[in-house]
């Protein structure tokens, strides 16, 4: 039990560099439904706090009472919505993360790892299936192409898209059949 503690507050101390991320992050851990997070881990509420959303309130639980008590961090709805189909691959990847902050429970065997959710909304389980199938399906043609470019920061991919174009520029020049 521990050590998927220490493998989730881990995660949770990623911090996210691009605002695009930390929205996104912000996105996984509202995915299991509702406007704001409910949950017994601090590092989660620690996350959502510091992904922008108001502080965290003790719910549940009577003061002194020995049953374990959940934060709530209650979360502003966003001007604009996340979609998972216009998202670069790091904000994918910042999604992932919050669901698995904020539904996700990890536990380790000798059998292997073992990671599962939990949803409020039955619905939000086909989303994400759907969502980690065309993902791997994406990543599969990475082999046919001959340049992968990574937009995990703006100012790195446009000057990789500009090395690619010189070296197609130059090699197309030097090919004297080349129409």
């Amino acid at each position: 039990m521990r050590f998927a503690a220490d493998v989730k507050g881990e995660l949770a101390r990623i911090e996210p560099a691009l605002a695009c991320c930390r929205r996104a992050e912000l996105e996984g851990l509202l995915f299991q439904g509702g406007s704001g997070i409910r949950t017994l881990d601090p590092s989660t509420a620690r996350v959502a706090m510091r992904l922008g959303a108001g502080p965290a309130t003790r719910d549940g639980a009577e003061r002194g009472s020995a049953t374990r008590h959940h934060l709530a961090v209650m979360v502003p709805q966003a001007d604009l919505p996340w979609r998972w189909g216009a998202a670069a691959d790091c904000d994918r990847r910042a999604f992932m993360r919050g669901v698995v902050l904020g539904s996700g429970s990890l536990s380790f065997s000798t059998s292997g790892p073992h990671v599962e959710f939990v949803f409020r909304r039955p619905a939000r389980a086909g989303t994400l299936r759907r969502r980690l199938a065309s993902a791997e399906e994406e990543i599969s043609h990475a082999p046919e192409f001959d340049y992968v470019i990574i937009n995990k920061d703006f100012d790195v991919a446009r000057q990789d898209l500009q090395a690619i174009i010189r070296v197609e520029r130059l090699r197309k020049a030097r090919t004297p059949d080349t129409p």
